[in-house]
């Protein structure tokens, strides 16, 4: 799939918030008042977020300051059952790794803010389901360190690197997802109308930089035939010193001439 195919699919999840005001619109227009009413209830709490991608990568850090460890996992659930289930099932462990990193960002918060009843909590909920992945084996011991953000192992976690970049994978895997799950027509409606929208932008373009380069090669064209205009009117020095000695040759044989007919009738008379 090109990358602007890319770009218009997330433009269209991206506005589901447009699309769900023009069907509160129609259903008000078509009298369906109570189906209108129980649209609005849902949507208010749509756990999705109206499908944009920076809300619902909000939602999951906020899940993780308020320690709302249930609800995180929830609405992880949920996004697995509706969307990554749809993936090639190579994206199996990128679907693992981000919720493994979810759940130790929730341990690390906790610790940062000196919460071990919630660390406590996490691992009497989960403790005995992570226990069998070997990549959660060393976590169970993090409650025991006594400054794990110095530790060689746990550091890492606690660096604002390490949570920025997994907020900026999450955001990509999300846009991932949404441009590879299948869509309601409605949506490619909206797609197409906001494609047709970047074309028109870009034909409009394209005609003023026409323009301003039809501009540029008259004015090109006018200087050009100005300057051959003053070649062809400017008379060179080299021009000059020839139609000087031109006609100062013609004067000296006019001359020359003159004095041999002087002199032939001067001759003449003598004669006589």
């Amino acid at each position: 799939q090109s990358t602007w195919g890319r770009v218009i699919i997330i433009m269209a999840f991206n506005a589901c918030t447009y699309v769900d005001q023009m069907v509160v619109e129609y259903l008000v227009f078509r009298g369906f008042l109570n189906s209108a009413k129980a649209f609005r209830e849902e949507e208010e709490n749509d756990k999705l977020k109206g499908l944009q991608v920076d809300r619902i990568v909000r939602t999951f850090f906020t899940y993780i300051e308020d320690f709302e460890i249930k609800s995180l996992l929830e609405l992880w659930d949920y996004m697995n059952s509706r969307f990554f289930s749809q993936l090639d099932s190579g994206f199996e462990k990128t679907v693992w790794k981000l919720e493994t990193s979810l759940r130790r960002l929730y341990l690390v918060t906790a610790i940062k803010k000196k919460r071990s009843d919630k660390v406590n909590e996490f691992f009497n909920l989960y403790g005995s389901e992570l226990q069998r992945y070997s990549e959660w084996k060393q976590w169970f011991t993090i409650m025991w360190i006594e400054n794990p953000q110095e530790d060689a192992q746990f550091g890492v976690y606690f660096t604002d690197e390490w949570v920025s970049n997994l907020a900026t994978n999450l955001i990509n895997f999300f846009n991932l997802v949404f441009s590879s799950v299948a869509r309601p027509k409605i949506l490619n409606f909206e797609a197409a109308y906001q494609e047709r929208k970047e074309m028109v932008r870009e034909a409009a373009e394209l005609r003023e930089l026409l323009k301003r380069s039809q501009m540029d090669n008259d004015r090109l064209r006018i200087q050009i035939d100005q300057l051959q205009s003053k070649k062809t009117s400017t008379v060179s020095p080299q021009n000059l010193i020839a139609n000087s000695l031109s006609s100062s040759q013609s004067t000296n044989a006019t001359n020359i001439n003159t004095s041999i007919s002087n002199n032939n009738n001067n001759n003449n008379n003598n004669n006589n």
